[in-house]
């Protein structure tokens, strides 16, 4: 069997969630402008926030119809730097996720195209990302010896999350296959704010489908609900040495706000490392609909 529902629910109180993007710019301000003394003291935690679908001039710092007022105060703070001119080795998701881990052209990790795979209870994808495991940041942070953690977060789209993809006709290719210690991701994309309510008929009356009014990205067989919709199952996944395939995922209903799920995620990793360092890559796949507020 491909479906797997998972002992632990990562559930959080909604006044918690309402508050956690909040908590994630505090923290990311922490770690950007913390003091001369204290980047003496310890070493630096690394945060990088990749969003999809937001162009240069989208931004509200320049001049774009975006709010996006905690960007906006962490641009406007002293000793930050804006880079105006950043690019990576590809314009779509999968080529622009190997770029920026491997800090390689993604062609030289065999990354040409992308996959469609809703999750991984409908499909198990057949995706080569780096076959000959080429050193990702992750693998950095670990290769420091200096009590690094890392975590993964949000849209993954490099391959297939269970550690026996081969016995399924897959490839395994995960945030853990390729150096990070934890993630809590989506195999492919998060299409609408309400993520996972597709997995599961009774859930689905909650969907906020956005101005497309439907589920999108669909592709994949039957999900862990014979009575929902085949290939709409979109859903988080984490790691889990007790539970076959060595992930579980959410067996509830996930939050009515993918991006404040995503940085809710990142917070409680951050803070469950107790001041120690971290590296964590946190992607949000829509910040634009039918979210109305980038952070």
């Amino acid at each position: 069997s491909t479906q797997s529902t998972g002992a632990a629910n990562r559930k959080m109180p909604k006044s918690s969630m309402r508050n956690s993007m909040g908590v994630c710019a505090s923290l990311l301000m922490s770690v950007l402008l913390g003091s001369v003394a204290d980047a003496a003291k310890k070493d630096p935690s690394f945060l990088f926030m990749l969003g999809d679908d937001i162009g240069w001039a989208d931004f509200s710092y320049n001049n774009g119809t975006a709010a996006a007022p905690r960007l906006n105060q962490w641009i406007r703070s002293p000793g930050t730097v804006l880079m105006q001119d950043f690019h990576t080795g590809g314009t779509v998701c999968s080529p622009t996720r190997a770029t920026i881990l491997t800090g390689r052209n993604h062609f030289r990790d065999c990354v040409d195209y992308v996959y469609g795979c809703s999750d991984m209870t409908e499909c198990v994808p057949d995706f080569e990302f780096a076959p000959q495991r080429t050193f990702t940041i992750a693998d950095t942070a670990r290769a420091a010896n200096r009590g690094y953690t890392s975590h993964f977060g949000g849209k993954w789209h490099l391959g297939s999350f269970y550690n026996d993809s081969e016995k399924l006709g897959g490839r395994t290719s995960s945030p853990v296959s390729h150096g990070f210690d934890r993630m809590n991701a989506t195999v492919e994309v998060s299409p609408t704010a309400t993520t996972n309510c597709e997995c599961n008929q009774a859930w689905q009356p909650d969907c906020d489908y956005g101005h497309y009014g439907r589920m999108t990205h669909c592709g994949g067989g039957q999900g862990p609900d014979p009575k929902a919709k085949p290939g709409c199952c979109f859903n988080y996944w984490w790691e889990s040495n007790e539970e076959e395939h060595g992930v579980t995922n959410l067996t509830h209903a996930s939050p009515d706000d993918d991006a404040v799920y995503n940085a809710d995620s990142f917070v409680r990793f951050a803070e469950g490392l107790e001041g120690s360092p971290f590296l964590a890559p946190v992607s949000y796949t829509h910040l634009t609909l039918p979210t109305k507020r980038i952070v």
